[in-house]
């Protein structure tokens, strides 16, 4: 399945979000100016683009769980973040793609670029 992410609009999510081979990029800039980045499995950002209803709406959901916890460390936003991913996604569409929740890929993420275990300057 393509992804649901179009290049025409990755300008206009509250996150900065790039596309790449096998998983979004999204730069999520914190109050204290600092950014988190995230890193989701194309597969992932598929279902919640599904579930919210197009990608700029799942950027805002992700954006808004991130809010929640945004003073704790980037491996706790990370299991809240797959905690609510496998809590939203109904349970209709997981059984319809032959999915099994506790298999769904994760989200990772990391307080700067320089942490995360790709170069995302060349993306």
């Amino acid at each position: 399945m393509p992804s649901l992410l179009s290049s025409s609009t990755t300008t206009h999510h509250p996150l900065s979000i790039k596309e790449h081979p096998h998983q979004i990029v999204a730069e999520v800039p914190l109050p204290e100016g600092n950014t988190l980045i995230l890193l989701i499995p194309n597969r992932l950002y598929d279902l919640l683009c599904i579930w919210r209803g197009n990608s700029y709406k799942a950027a805002v959901w992700l954006q808004a769980r991130i809010m929640e916890v945004v003073r704790l460390s980037p491996e706790t936003v990370s299991h809240y973040l797959n905690l609510m991913i496998c809590q939203q996604i109904p349970l209709s569409e997981l059984a319809r793609r032959k999915s099994d929740p506790s298999n769904l890929p994760r989200i990772e993420v990391y307080q700067s670029p320089d942490d995360a275990p790709v170069r995302l300057s060349a993306y």
